[in-house]
């Protein structure tokens, strides 16, 4: 029987849930606003399979990848509403052009993440773009394992911990899946996203959420907000509240800490990341549209990639300007203190005062804000 004693030993796949044959698993969310399983004692038969495919008890070997590439969709449009290169849409166009199911992160109702299932192109727009929360896995593993059983294609992308749980929940090889690995900083608290919202926009009517929106570039992206009725909210990232609390480590799951799907052991055929730092090592391969990274730990993988530009890099120079790649996410020191204010002080204050950010930031995103509103109103 599962049982969750350090949440440490908890990466939040849901794998256990999913395989439990009498279904006896629930999921709660703790103080922090994170998901963790509870077995009911009186229902659970015993049969130790909610351990058997729990990546935190059963790691799978570390691998290393075949080949590291450079690579930018030469689709300009796609590149564009895209992270890591636009990779991801090559790769899901490719399975849904032969019949087959994509399952990825999207947006729910009120703005927290989830993984669903899409069969057609004009849906693939819900899984584009990077969102910097923990996707609710909900019942996701089950219904892969359905399609795959029938002989469809499948494409799952989720993070290491994710495309791991997968794996483990589904016991076997499958030709006809592609697992894909979306390279991972760290999952942030459910409760601290939705209180930021909240306090930063109210109770007003959102149309769409970009964490990595370039209309200030690829490197130097912003957080943008846009309202139904017109209006939109746009920092920097490096000034906003929430990205800067995200990226200073103050309120990720603690399984982050070590994370143990990372450096091959996932169990992906394709990883896909932002080649951070490529104009400095490859000039050549920079795209001021977003250059992305992939590794292919597969043939099936290998055979994936045929017919989009690929340029073969050195792995260590890949992961050098890149700390995803790093297993160990570092606890802030003041994480603590933060979760203990969190529901009394005003989330942006709190974050501002245990991430700080500097006086040359706080002027830049003034300008920024600035040239915003005239643009608005020119329009």
């Amino acid at each position: 029987m599962i049982e969750i004693r350090d949440k440490h030993d908890c990466c939040g796949c849901n794998a256990c849930v999913q395989k439990c044959p009498v279904r006896c698993i629930r999921v709660y969310a703790d103080e922090e606003g994170f998901q963790y399983p509870a077995a009911d004692a009186k229902v659970c038969i015993d049969c130790g399979m909610c351990e058997n495919v729990c990546p935190e008890i059963n790691g799978l070997p570390q691998r290393q990848p075949l080949h590291t590439f450079a690579v930018v969709n030469p689709n300009r449009q796609i590149l564009k509403i895209s992270s890591s290169g636009g990779v991801f849409t090559y790769l899901a166009e490719k399975i849904l052009a032969d019949d087959g199911v994509v399952f990825g992160a999207a947006f729910d109702v009120d703005w927290s993440v989830h993984h669903i299932a899409i069969t057609t192109i004009e849906e693939l727009s819900l899984l584009r773009g990077s969102k910097y929360l923990q996707s609710r896995i909900e019942d996701s593993y089950r219904e892969a394992e359905m399609y795959l059983k029938t002989g469809r294609k499948v494409m799952f992308t989720g993070t290491s911990c994710q495309i791991e749980g997968l794996r483990l929940f589904l016991r076997k090889e499958y030709a006809n899946l592609l697992a894909v690995e979306c390279l991972c900083h760290g999952v942030p608290s459910p409760l601290v996203w939705q209180k930021y919202l909240r306090q930063t926009i109210g109770d007003k009517q959102i149309a769409n959420i970009s964490f990595r929106d370039k209309y200030t570039g690829w490197e130097n992206y912003s957080f943008r907000i846009k309202m139904a009725e017109g209006e939109e909210f746009t920092e920097l990232s490096r000034n906003n509240a929430y990205m800067k609390g995200f990226l200073s480590n103050i309120f990720l799951r603690p399984s982050c800490e070590q994370c143990p799907s990372k450096e091959g052991r996932s169990g992906s055929d394709i990883l896909l990341a932002d080649y951070w730092g490529v104009k400095f090592l490859h000039p050549e391969y920079y795209d001021k549209g977003g250059t992305g990274l992939v590794m292919t730990f597969t043939m099936k993988g290998e055979e994936m990639m045929k017919g989009i530009p690929c340029h073969s890099v050195a792995l260590e120079e890949a992961k050098k300007y890149n700390a995803g790649f790093s297993c160990r996410a570092h606890r802030h020191k003041k994480r603590a203190q933060f979760f203990e204010k969190l529901e009394k002080e005003d989330i942006e204050s709190l974050i501002r005062k245990y991430c700080r950010v500097s006086f040359l930031s706080r002027i830049e995103k003034k300008v920024i804000n600035l040239k915003i509103k005239i643009r608005n109103k020119v329009k």
